[in-house]
């Protein structure tokens, strides 16, 4: 996922998809399939589509958890996991700051 693809998903893209495809790198990430640059691509895409629509950083927390908690039902399990999470809601408040 390049900084120019981002930038064209976000823009295109409902915020369903979006929340989507950061569930999706997460599961990739959590596999150890991606590198941790991904997912804080995925946390800019994010944050991109948060700021257009004009929506709090507490919303995309929620939206981000609501979403991963229904693609992966067993996420209340493991330490691990938990702390997977804690890194993608960190990044993304982070990302949402710096700009």
């Amino acid at each position: 996922m390049t900084d120019e693809s981002l930038s064209h998903h976000t823009a295109s893209s409902s915020r369903s998809a979006i929340l989507h495809e950061v569930a999706q790198v997460f599961r990739r990430y959590r596999e150890s399939a991606v590198a941790e640059d991904e997912l804080a691509a995925a946390a800019r895409m994010l944050c991109e589509d948060t700021r257009r629509r004009e929506l709090p950083i507490e919303r995309a927390i929620i939206d981000l958890k609501t979403t991963l908690l229904s693609e992966s039902p067993d996420f209340s399990r493991g330490d691990s996991l938990l702390e997977a999470r804690a890194r993608l809601i960190q990044m993304t408040i982070e990302e949402y700051y710096r700009s």
